[in-house]
């Protein structure tokens, strides 16, 4: 394969620098959101009427839980019963398990920290974890896992509870595979409990028990997250957000593989990258939509939806699009029908 363009180069250089910027489904937003912000996109809230604020021609998006996004761009040209052209990816949270018609729909495989995470094992502090996805879950062992996601915090000044994004960045957790002289039988058949043996080491005991607690020790463990996660942990939680421990009342955590994404190959052909399923996808129609011109002058109307569970099989349409989706097209416009079918659905075929 001859070198990439100057052009490839620049579009592989978007894609790693997108996906390193998105360890969770709540940065994939997040970072889609800047885009598109730039782009020229207005952000809608979702609780608010659309009626009079939007308008044909311009760029909207809305998000839904930190983790969903509808953006669309609404040609000067467009009418109801007219055109609508969706892409439609997901970001890769770990869902809910659903069953329909016998389906189970899992999405894509990430390790979250359990509502309580606090263990430990032979010595060592260890967290427990939630498997999540079909995977080959022992590309996961050995390697320098760190953790982000969402803190949700108390606010003193509003009398609410915020949420903040946070990536703890640094290697902090692995979960070792036994020496070879120990199992010799781990070349053959590698096999593992994934609730008992799955389980990231984060520290030893031994300083956890000597170490000198830095509050009072009447204000530890008076909470229930003290007692459903490591103290260590919320201190770093608290510590990179330049928060104090006591404002965090709980988050929701996702691991992730330190090593960075990179191009990859005798000529950059290849872009070795973690979570490729689904943020490649992602990218591009957040990047397709941010390029797309003569919005001015359509007769369509453009949208892109990131969604936080993996769009399977087709009976699953009413589910995804029938929900949000849908909603979305109701809050500006009346379309000539009340039914999912002669709305989104044609636009699909």
């Amino acid at each position: 394969m001859s070198p990439l363009t100057a052009s490839q180069r620049a579009y592989a250089n978007d894609l790693i620098s997108f996906i390193k910027s998105s360890p969770t489904p709540f940065h994939v937003v997040s970072t889609a959101k800047t885009i598109l912000t730039k782009a020229g996109f207005t952000e809608l809230a979702e609780r608010e009427p659309w009626a009079d604020k939007i308008q044909r021609g311009n760029k909207y998006f809305v998000s839904r839980n930190g983790t969903s996004l509808i953006a669309f761009g609404i040609g000067s040209k467009w009418e109801p019963g007219k055109g609508i052209a969706i892409v439609a990816a997901h970001t890769g949270r770990p869902p809910p398990l659903f069953l329909f018609n016998g389906c189970l729909c899992l999405d894509s495989p990430v390790l979250r920290l359990k509502p309580v995470s606090k263990r430990t094992d032979e010595g060592y502090v260890t967290i427990g974890v939630e498997p999540y996805g079909g995977a080959i879950w022992h590309s996961w062992f050995d390697r320098d896992l760190s953790a982000a996601g969402r803190v949700l915090l108390s606010s003193a000044a509003s009398n609410h509870v915020i949420h903040r994004l946070v990536d703890l960045e640094k290697p902090l957790f692995r979960i070792p595979t036994l020496a070879i002289h120990l199992d010799h039988t781990q070349n053959e058949a590698f096999k593992f409990n994934k609730e008992t043996e799955y389980r990231p080491i984060a520290g030893l005991i031994e300083k956890q028990l000597n170490s000198v607690p830095s509050t009072p020790e009447t204000d530890l463990g008076t909470s229930a997250i003290e007692n459903r996660h490591h103290p260590e942990l919320l201190s770093l939680l608290a510590e990179t957000m330049s928060q104090s421990r006591e404002t965090i009342k709980d988050f929701e955590l996702i691991l992730y593989d330190t090593q960075p994404p990179c191009l990859g190959g005798f000529n950059d052909e290849f872009i070795f990258a973690p979570r490729l399923d689904n943020l490649c996808m992602s990218f591009c129609a957040v990047k397709a939509l941010e390029e797309s011109k003569d919005v001015e002058s359509d007769e369509a109307l453009r949208l892109i939806s990131l969604f936080d569970h993996e769009v399977l099989p087709l009976f699953w349409t009413y589910l995804t699009l029938g929900n949000w989706e849908f909603d979305c097209s109701w809050s500006g416009f009346e379309f000539p029908s009340d039914r999912l079918e002669s709305v989104i659905l044609p636009s699909l075929k």
